[in-house]
Formats: structure tokens, C-alpha cells, sequence
């Protein structure tokens, strides 16, 4: 009997080359700096930046999110793979195991986080922020592209990346242990905020292994979109 673990990607489909993971990457990291660094150089142009920096940075996640799609879809276009090979494969009634998945993985990511703030005493440390010193009030129309963007197109082309290119092309070459062990560590790293890195190390766990559970992306995409969903509602409303 094959396990899970096994059968992970598609079914019945060659994975994605690491080569063409590694091509899918540079795509993401000249778009990112491209996008953010001009960004923040933008920012240093007028004489008070301040009242820019939030309408600049969520236009900037805008811009990038979608330009980082159309670059995947061109990357996969031009290779020999399709959209099943990532995992884009028909849903069955498999994805019902997320009514239960989906709480579970957050409730670990939350319980993991917090346990590590308190072993080392970071619980406390600025961890309430000053969303006040943002609250800057940006137009509803505007939040509710912010909202798509963060809450549905981020996790889209995550997925794409994270769990199809570099997690195929990671097991292809090293073996599904390597690509679970590599891609949850650089899920985590990627997103640049150190004391938040053992809740995103357990979320990057849980979406691989959702990827893994359910033999496709609309498992780990169903998961991100809503953990996302709920931090950009909360982050946006109070902006608004």
C-alpha cells in the first residue's frame, strides 16, 4: 500500500524540475526587489513620508503579488510541466479533511509561537505594536484590492512556488523528506520577521504536509487563504 508521503505530488504526473524552481525564484526575488526597494526609495522623496508609507507599501504588495503571478504563469508556460504537474488537479471529496486540518494547523502555529515567546521572554516585547501610529485611513475601495491581494493572490502564487515548483523540484532530486525539511525553513526565512519564525515554521510544516495529505495545492491554498484572510481583515480594518 503506497503512503501518502509517497504518492505526494500529482497523481500519474512527472514533478517540476529544480531548474525550474530555481528560474521561478529569480523571477520573485527581481520582482521583489524591484517592487519594494523602489518603494522604500520612493518613501525618502517627499518631506514627510509618513502620512505615504501605508498606502506606498499595501499598493506595493498589490503590484507585486500580481506581477509575480503573471511571471510564474510565464515560467510554467514556456517549460515542458502544466498547471497538474504544480497540483492544480481536479478537488475531491478528500478536501473535507480540512474542516478539521485548517483549525488545527493554526491552533499549532498559535500554541508553538506562543510557548516560544514565553520560554524566551518575548512575550511582551512590543508585541501589542502601534497599528495607531498607521492609522492613516485609507480609501475602502483601496482596501478591498489590498484585501484580494493579500488574502487571496499572496497565498496563490506562495502555493504555486513554495509547494508546487520548489517542493517538486526538491523531492524529484533529494527525496520528500529534504523537500519538506528545505521548504519549511526557507517559507519561514522568506518572510523576514524573526520572532515570528517558529509560527511560520509550523504553518510552512502544515501546508507541505496538507500539499502532501491531499496530492494537490487546494489543500495548503485553502489554509493560507484563510490565515491570510483573517490577519489582512483585522491589519485593514483598522486602517480604513
Amino acid at each position: 500500500m503506497t503512503s501518502p508521503v509517497e504518492a505526494a505530488p500529482a497523481v500519474g504526473e512527472q514533478a517540476p524540475s529544480l531548474k525550474l524552481a530555481g528560474r521561478a525564484a529569480l523571477w520573485i526575488i527581481g520582482i521583489t526587489a524591484l517592487v519594494f526597494g523602489g518603494t522604500l526609495a520612493l518613501l525618502f522623496i517627499p518631506e514627510n513620508p509618513d502620512q505615504l508609507a501605508v498606502p506606498a507599501i499595501v499598493l506595493a504588495v498589490i503590484v507585486h503579488a500580481v506581477l509575480v503571478l503573471v511571471a510564474l504563469r510565464g515560467v510554467v508556460r514556456r517549460s515542458d510541466s502544466s498547471w497538474r504537474v504544480l497540483g492544480f488537479v481536479r478537488p475531491s471529496w478528500r478536501l473535507l479533511h480540512l474542516l478539521w486540518q485548517v483549525p488545527v494547523v493554526i491552533l499549532a502555529a498559535l500554541t508553538v509561537q506562543l510557548v516560544t515567546s514565553l520560554l524566551t521572554g518575548g512575550a511582551n516585547d512590543d508585541a501589542g505594536g502601534s497599528m495607531g501610529d498607521f492609522a492613516v485611513g485609507i480609501h475602502p475601495a483601496f482596501a478591498i484590492l489590498a484585501f484580494l491581494a493579500i488574502a487571496v493572490l499572496t497565498p496563490l502564487w506562495e502555493e504555486m512556488f513554495f509547494r508546487g515548483l520548489l517542493f517538486g523540484g526538491i523531492r524529484s532530486r533529494w527525496g520528500v523528506v529534504l523537500a519538506i525539511l528545505i521548504t519549511t525553513a526557507l517559507f519561514s526565512v522568506v518572510h523576514a520577521v524573526l520572532v515570528l519564525v517558529p509560527y511560520f515554521f509550523t504553518l510552512g510544516l502544515g501546508l507541505v504536509l496538507l500539499r502532501i495529505f491531499h496530492r494537490n495545492l487546494w489543500g495548503p491554498l485553502v489554509l493560507h487563504v484563510t490565515i491570510n484572510s483573517i490577519a489582512s481583515a483585522t491589519i485593514l480594518t483598522a486602517l480604513v
